[in-house]
């Protein structure tokens, strides 16, 4: 396969090929996935979208906060690489995504009953491991499933992000009226509904599973290979301010009355704005994915520069939006590319090594952005994260224009 191949994704009409393989009661698989994306970004969302908030009610500094949110997203990096080959080697992802999403259902318990600061943060590493990386076998899932025609991943994964937006919106006035007891019931009222949708819908059927050489050649042509290296660090370029403005929402928002009623609409604009243009991957699949990147980190820009023109609530909700734009445009392009480039019965491994390379960043970004509060409050970390990507766009415009596909 040559490399441009690689990163343009060929056009594809969806088919109902893969649909008509498994029915349950008249249903078809991709109902199922979109049910199962709904669900698990809501479980995720009970706690993950106001961890901060959470920990800020135990009066700890930025840097501790910081350093829990490093330590979730490291443990991640462990967990990406762990579980993709747990999948890989047993070759199914099914069972796998419904007993850990169970053992996650038990930490959101264990986290908000515990008194210690350090019991909290290790537990919140822990459910790091097992969580996170439940969305690249999620996806991983969805994409095998529909290995004819993975356009379609866009489009299921959209209602992932619709289902999050209205959540954190209706979620952060629930916190605010009756606070963060509610956390583990939600958490685990969609993990149920999670492990209910999962039981009746199919595996990873057994022919895409098959491969002719062996993991360790394929992994070591995979990690040798210069094209897919460079996709992995401009991955984790990208990934350092992705989440940082999302994270530090409370800091912004701390001196704002109903400060959780606003965290809720941020979160709600980025996330009803990623739908259009997750439904949209479908048709963007003839544009290289560099290029899909680079509009993506002209939106992440842009809703940085807001910003720091203005942290007041408008001008924050209009950053989120802007935001959201960017993972939408972002989000597809990488998994359908990563996906062409895995070798065949290694696609939960390499979307694994993306997936470290984005929590890398997300360790890398938390840190800082403690760090930076603690020494400049949001101005230097804003400042920071432009820096950043600046650098990126110059890497990104080379590599889109400038630099000569080769053979691999």
């Amino acid at each position: 396969m040559s490399y441009p191949a690689v990163l343009k994704i060929q056009r594809e009409e969806y088919t109902d090929l893969e649909e008509n393989n498994y029915v349950f009661w008249r249903v078809r698989p991709s109902l199922l996935f979109k049910l199962i994306q709904m669900c698990f970004w809501c479980s995720w969302a009970a706690l993950g979208s106001y961890a901060t908030a959470f920990f800020r009610t135990s009066d700890v500094s930025a840097t501790t906060i910081g350093v829990a949110l490093a330590l979730n997203t490291a443990a991640a990096i462990i967990g990406q690489f762990f579980w993709g080959y747990v999948c890989d080697k047993l070759k199914v992802n099914k069972k796998v995504f419904i007993v850990v999403n169970l053992l996650a259902a038990l930490m959101y318990f264990a986290i908000f009953h515990s008194t210690s600061i350090p019991a909290i943060v290790s537990l919140f590493a822990f459910l790091g491991f097992i969580q996170l990386p439940m969305a690249t076998i999620m996806d991983t899932w969805i994409l095998k499933h529909y290995h004819n025609t993975p356009s379609i991943f866009g489009p299921i994964r959209a209602w992932g992000s619709f289902a999050f937006a209205f959540f954190v919106l209706i979620y952060g006035v629930a916190l605010e009226r009756f606070g963060f007891w509610i956390m583990p019931y939600t958490g685990l009222a969609f993990i149920l509904l999670i492990v209910l949708f999962s039981s009746v819908t199919p595996d990873v059927p057994r022919e895409v599973q098959q491969r002719k050489k062996t993991p360790k050649e394929e992994i070591l042509r995979l990690i040798t290979n210069g094209g897919f290296v460079w996709f992995i660090i401009i991955i984790f370029l990208l990934g350092i301010p992705s989440m940082r403005l999302l994270n530090a929402l409370p800091f912004f928002l701390v001196n704002q009355e109903n400060a959780m009623f606003y965290m809720g609409v941020c979160m709600f604009a980025t996330g009803i704005a990623e739908v259009p243009f997750m439904i949209l991957a479908k048709r963007m699949v003839h544009i290289t994915a560099y290029k899909r990147f680079i509009m993506a980190l002209s939106m992440m820009i842009l809703s940085y520069t807001l910003v720091l023109i203005s942290n007041s609530p408008a001008f924050l909700i209009v950053a989120m939006l802007l935001n959201g734009i960017s993972i939408g445009v972002y989000f597809p392009a990488m998994r359908q590319a990563v996906y062409d480039m895995s070798p065949e019965g290694l696609h939960n491994t390499t979307q694994g090594i993306a997936g470290v390379s984005y929590s890398m960043a997300g360790v890398a970004g938390n840190l800082m952005m403690g760090r930076t509060l603690d020494m400049g409050g949001t101005f230097l970390m804003l400042i920071s994260n432009l820096i950043i990507q600046a650098l990126t766009m110059c890497l990104l415009i080379a590599r889109a224009f400038f630099v000569r596909p080769r053979k691999v």
